[in-house]
């Protein structure tokens, strides 16, 4: 189980202002979990059972790149995960070779997990406290604003009726001709604070009072 940033991590430490309070107890064990007990049944697996059971078929150098195969290919999140993900079955396989004990792969394998679960979970809490609408947005053109795609349950958004479909221009008369300007203008409020967006609805402008709040990340609850 090597660790891989995923796509609500990313998009956080972008700048993104989708999640209000997001749970993140889900990450927290599947951290856990890869520098613990997937390491230890995963060397098992591949390096010692499946390793083991090749050698009996074909030469060590060809059971070797045959089980990171298989590794690689369990690990199918996209050609460049598999690849590094058969990279690393080879590394595995040498430092078990090298050492002559199943604890040594397992400890540099825990270790890459450790470094990728740090990946996961540090733009999580490195974005608590930035201000969020609860949306998520889509370029309506050049220089057209931003269009709402989505709006997250129990967020400033929802709160102040925003609808999808809705297209930001301007945040208190300030333009809005990309996604980069709204957050931006939104991260140099306070929680607290009300801002107004000018709004293209139904071919019509409106203006509609927002009053910001606070990313909050729990990692329990």
């Amino acid at each position: 189980m090597l660790m891989s940033l995923p796509v609500f991590a990313k998009h956080l430490s972008d700048g993104g202002d989708v999640l209000y309070k997001p749970v993140i107890i889900a990450p927290v064990i599947y951290c856990l979990v890869g520098f613990t007990l997937a390491p230890v049944a995963e060397e098992m697996l591949y390096r010692a059972v499946l390793y083991g059971s090749l050698r009996r078929w074909m030469k060590p150098v060809f059971a070797a790149l045959l089980q990171a195969l298989v590794f690689g290919v369990m690990h199918r999140y996209g050609l460049l995960y598999m690849s590094i993900a058969f990279a690393s079955g080879l590394l595995f396989m040498v430092v078990y070779l090298w050492r002559q004990t199943l604890w040594s792969p397992i400890l540099v394998h825990g270790l890459i997990n450790a470094v990728g679960a740090i990946s996961l979970l540090a733009p999580l809490l490195a974005a608590s406290g930035n201000m969020v609408l609860g949306i998520s947005m889509e370029d309506a053109g050049p220089r057209a604003g931003e269009r709402v795609t989505a709006i997250m349950p129990g967020t400033a958004a929802e709160a102040a009726k925003l609808r999808v479909g809705d297209v930001i221009t301007a945040i208190d008369s300030l333009p809005i001709h990309q996604a980069i300007d709204l957050r931006r203008i939104i991260r140099a409020h306070k929680s607290g604070d009300t801002i107004h967006l000018t709004l293209v609805r139904g071919g019509q402008s409106v203006e509609v009072a927002v009053k910001l709040r606070a990313l909050r990340t729990h990692i329990l609850w």
